[in-house]
């Protein structure tokens, strides 16, 4: 199971905002699991030549043991409602 994630914009096979990722990756981990990380979240990520077209989400999903790497072409999504919501308790120290 995997409780943490980053979702990557890639263009054209080019990573955007790679040291922003790996910053975000590195404390995510360290509140959740009270470890530092001695490896890189983009560590041996390679991008499929069939995604190296355009503008692409890549999603790595990760726990202390493992990562799962996901890549899928960009689709916007039509927002047709937008609701503001008030509250004191979300929270988004891990995003």
């Amino acid at each position: 199971m995997f409780l943490l994630f980053e979702s990557i914009c890639v263009i054209d096979g080019e990573i955007q905002s790679p040291l922003w990722h790996e910053q975000r990756y590195k404390s995510a981990f360290h509140k959740s699991y009270n470890e530092f990380l001695k490896n890189s979240l983009l560590e041996g990520v390679l991008i499929p030549e069939k995604l190296k077209k355009g503008k692409v989400k890549l999603r790595i999903s990760y726990n202390q043991f493992e990562k799962k790497i996901e890549g899928s072409k960009y689709t916007s999504k039509e927002i047709k409602t937008l609701q503001i919501i008030e509250s004191n308790s979300i929270n988004y120290s891990l995003k």
